[in-house]
């Protein structure tokens, strides 16, 4: 007899558990944006001919029971912690649902998303408290750019949410493959119905057409649901909001750095990025006249008082060269830099040497050591060798010395500075003996003193020359002599 009573406790105790569930749920959901749909009827819930758009009713489903259990028990801190992020969402995103004539209890498909956690992202790339793709956020109307993007604003992507939620249901009329098609897509659950002949997700799900992934998400959301219902019944507090956080609205100048208003205001960063947390940078988007930013309430004033200064001017990136603009890395266009040219660290074995032997370049020798004077003796004269032997910082000099001179060398003529001068013309003087003469050409010659190609000079007469500096030091030279 006590054998058979135990299976029927047992029983007994798993029935009363089979009320909620919900945890968050780790599906890597990306929001298809193409879907369609028929009518459906739950496995062992009684046939309802159109099931109503306002309402949402739990089967009674073995897999909703199990992740109800699941949530309630094995899971229960975690669900816990779930709540107590969602009692700043729950009661305005479901009024923002009812208002679409979306079940308010759908609210809890952010838990199984996300966690209400505004800033998530999945590996698939889809972003917020509902997990929109970027097409499909688009399609919706949230904004998306390199400083904005709307789907990681709570109620903005729940008004988002609400419409896609009304789509698929007025696709499919079943909240279950409405579920389904948010999850994996309004073509795959469109095309399974197609080919399988199915008419509800249960039976999809019991001939495994559907993605294992969303085979069990649209449980574990109908099993959230039936757990908000009777949350005390399963040993959970929730206590929600009835309002959104409250905020103040103040409109800021783009590329204003939330860090500085925070300094102005005494509120730390991190506050004004969890109130605005579609701001993909910590700054209002640079380029925009202006932008509603929130910020605690009580700190409206104090931020239009903040902006009477002007803010710090937003940083500009250095703007990347163009081809044309990059500088030429090879080793003769720029000795100076080339690796061959830099010292090399002195080794130890290396540090008594004379600086020839130590120097990475070997173009210049050291002094040769002195000999010795007549009337000094020689171990003076060594002395003085000693004496003369270039010490470490000499060795540093000489290389970096030897290194400007090479670069100077190597220097293109296009980098010398010109130079304008005047010079008399002498008795057999032509215009191509003074232009080969000076190095420049016939025709800078000729336009710069406004004479023709084979015009004659006359001696005395003195033009002008333009040419580069060190050419004009030697025919300043010339003019001297």
């Amino acid at each position: 007899m006590a054998g058979l009573i135990a299976p029927a406790l047992a029983i007994s105790l798993i029935a009363g558990c089979s009320t909620v569930s919900s945890n968050r749920s780790s599906s890597s959901h990306a929001n298809s944006t193409e879907r369609t749909g028929g009518p459906e009827g739950g496995p062992r819930v009684s046939k309802h001919s159109a099931q109503s758009k306002s309402e949402l009713t739990i089967p009674d489903h073995p897999a909703i029971d199990a992740w109800t259990i699941h949530y309630a028990e094995k899971k229960h801190q975690s669900f816990q912690t779930l709540l107590r992020r969602a009692e700043a969402y729950v009661i305005p995103v479901q009024k923002i649902f009812s208002d679409q004539g979306v079940p308010g209890d759908l609210a809890y498909v952010a838990l199984v998303e996300s966690g209400f956690t505004p800033t998530a992202r999945s590996k698939a790339d889809a972003v917020g408290m509902w997990q929109f793709i970027s097409a499909t956020g688009t399609r919706f109307g949230l904004e998306q750019n390199k400083y904005v993007d709307e789907r990681r604003h709570p109620f903005k992507a729940a008004h988002a949410a609400a419409a896609y939620l009304s789509a698929l249901f007025d696709q499919f009329g079943s909240w279950e493959l409405a579920l389904a098609a948010y999850n994996s897509g309004e073509n795959r659950v469109q095309r399974t119905l197609d080919e399988s002949g199915a008419k509800t997700f249960w039976e999809l799900r019991e001939a495994g057409w559907l993605p294992a992934e969303t085979q069990e998400y649209v449980p574990k959301v109908l099993a959230a649901v039936r757990i908000s219902r009777s949350l005390p019944q399963y040993g959970f507090y929730f206590s929600p909001r009835p309002d959104p956080p409250r905020h103040d609205t103040v409109p800021v100048p783009g590329g204003v750095k939330l860090a500085w208003i925070g300094k102005k205001i005494g509120v730390e960063e991190a506050v004004l990025q969890e109130h605005n947390p579609e701001l993909c940078t910590p700054s209002t988007p640079p380029g925009s006249p202006c932008y509603d930013l929130s910020v605690p309430m009580g700190m409206k004033e104090s931020v239009l008082a903040a902006l009477l200064e002007p803010p710090p001017a937003p940083e500009k990136p250095a703007p990347a060269p163009s081809r044309n603009q990059r500088p030429d890395r090879s080793v003769k266009s720029r000795p100076s830099m080339a690796k061959t040219d830099l010292p090399k660290p002195l080794k130890a074995s290396e540090k008594s040497r004379p600086a020839a032997q130590t120097s990475s370049l070997k173009q210049e020798k050291p002094p040769a050591a002195l000999k010795a004077a007549p009337g000094i003796k020689s171990g003076d004269a060594s002395k003085e060798r000693k004496d003369a032997r270039p010490s470490r910082n000499d060795t540093t000099a000489l290389i970096a010395s030897a290194a400007t001179r090479k670069a100077e060398a190597a220097r293109p003529p296009a980098q010398k500075s010109p130079k304008t001068f005047w010079y008399a013309i002498r008795q057999g003087d032509t215009l191509p003996s003074v232009a080969q003469r000076f190095g420049v050409t016939v025709e800078a010659l000729a336009t710069g003193n406004q004479l023709s190609r084979n015009q004659k000079l006359v001696p005395g007469k003195v033009i002008t020359i333009c040419t580069e500096e060190r050419a004009a030091g030697r025919s300043e030279k010339r003019q001297a002599n």
